[in-house]
């Protein structure tokens, strides 16, 4: 397919004719909309391709006068732009007969899609009928084009201002030279200059030494090849070549030093001019410390995880809303409820719990919430088979930054215990009781009193009887 291509912005035509060309397109190029004229009478175009702000002639006019040619009119006509983004831009192009409208930035194998698609579909239909332009529309188009001249006039003035300040950045450009090579000089981060194209390093300065071992002179002989481990070299020179091109910025690399130990760095990198040349300065900051760290909390997290999941007891997590946002297994075989019918409810909403308990559970996550200590306490709740069981509930705070961001809560089961003890309790009361009908049977009294203070030495309290 034969592409006329046409912007008054040289660079968006480059770039514009790479990702066609790219495609597998023959492209034709034109600075505003007369030369595009001049080009559709001579040259057999399979699909017109246009920005809107342009001098000469802008695109809106081009369209409307390719619709008007009987010759021109089926051609696909296709707006791209990245000043008129809104809504009732595209309505007003596709009005003027645009077959589509396309806002920049836009990825190159979608765009090929787009315009791949449209030529088909336009291929498909019937010849386009000649757009014909109502008296209100030619005075909606008058008024839009003097828009454009007016915001043509801006980027005109935009330009200028540009010019004006690149001179005065020229003339200043020896001092940013001499400051830009004292920061080097001085940089607490490796800095390395590679020639793009050779790969070779031209400058580097002490904190790079040091990092790698190698003195200046040694490093000015090196390249991208002799700094990285050899198995690491295809995805290294990758990430240089997108780094060059300024597809990425930042990306860890494995780096070796003169004597062969390897350490990570991140490598921060992106082109620069100096003397007109084109170069890629990297900077590289050693992250063997952070790596390190990092591998201590995965570990941390995963002993963590291992405890939480493993414990005997039931644990849930609870954000400061009142949501649930975790539990583990103790926490079902508590509830007899799996974890995805817990997990997203807020607590008061749970089964589980006693409508009477609920005014009191409230007040104790609001204390939570807010950062207040609540003392351990008793729970009666209701397992999913109906069956009552006694809990002993203590409450944690989870914190990040000083912050209070959830409530961690430990439930232990006491039901038995809690039986145990008051059948201890019972027997107690009957031992006293029979003690006290067998006065005068000394002997009988003091084995008596002994099974007391066992039993009472069961309940973890002091002895009754001496």
């Amino acid at each position: 397919m034969k592409i006329l291509i046409v912007d008054d912005n040289k660079q968006n035509l480059l770039l514009l004719e790479a990702m066609l060309k790219g495609g597998g397109h023959a492209v034709v190029s034109a600075g505003n909309g007369i030369i595009a004229l001049e080009i559709l009478g001579k040259e057999k175009i399979d699909m017109i391709i246009s920005d809107i702000l342009m001098p000469g002639m802008d695109g809106f006019k081009l369209c409307v006068k390719c619709k008007e040619d009987e010759k021109l009119r089926a051609i696909p006509f296709i707006f791209i732009s990245s000043s008129y983004t809104e809504a009732k831009d595209e309505e007003f192009g596709k009005s003027l007969g645009a077959d589509a409208f396309v806002i920049r930035p836009i990825e190159p194998e979608e765009f090929i899609k787009k315009i791949s698609e449209l030529f088909i579909k336009k291929k498909e239909e019937k010849e386009a009928a000649p757009v014909k332009l109502s008296q209100k529309d030619i005075s909606f188009l008058e008024k839009y084009s003097e828009r454009l001249a007016r915001q043509l006039e801006r980027k005109i003035a935009v330009l200028e201002k540009t010019i004006a300040e690149r001179k005065r950045m020229a003339e200043a450009m020896g001092k940013s030279e001499a400051k830009f090579k004292s920061i080097f000089d001085h940089a607490t981060d490796g800095i390395l200059l590679a020639d793009k194209e050779t790969k070779k390093f031209i400058d580097g300065n002490r904190e790079i030494c040091d990092l790698l071992g190698y003195t200046l002179d040694e490093i000015k002989n090196l390249g991208v090849m002799e700094i990285h481990p050899k198995e690491d070299l295809p995805h290294v020179l990758d990430q240089f070549e997108k780094q060059a091109k300024g597809e990425i910025t930042v990306t860890t690399l494995p780096v070796k030093r003169k004597d062969g130990s390897v350490f990570y760095a991140d490598v921060s990198s992106g082109p620069v001019e100096l003397a007109g040349k084109q170069y890629l300065i990297g900077i590289f900051r050693d992250i063997t410390e952070r790596r390190r760290a990092e591998k201590e909390i995965k570990e941390s997290e995963y002993q963590y995880h291992t405890l939480f999941e493993h414990a005997p007891i039931a644990i849930t997590l609870i954000d400061n809303s009142g949501v649930i946002t975790d539990c583990n297994a103790g926490t079902e075989r508590l509830t007899g409820y799996a974890r995805d019918q817990i997990i997203g409810k807020r607590f008061d909403k749970l089964m589980t719990l006693n409508p009477r308990d609920l005014p009191r559970l409230r007040e104790h996550h609001e204390k939570l919430a807010r950062g207040e200590a609540v003392e351990s306490y008793e729970l009666e709740t209701i397992k999913k088979d109906g069956s009552r069981q006694l809990l002993n509930i203590v409450n944690s705070l989870l914190t990040k930054e000083n912050k209070v961001i959830g409530i961690q809560i430990f439930a232990t089961d006491i039901t038995e215990r809690k039986r145990a003890e008051e059948a201890i309790k019972e027997r107690i009361n009957e031992l006293e009781v029979y003690a006290k009908a067998t006065v005068g049977r000394e002997l009988k009294m003091i084995e008596l009193e002994k099974d007391v203070n066992t039993l009472l030495n069961e309940l973890n309290r002091p002895p009754k009887y001496k």
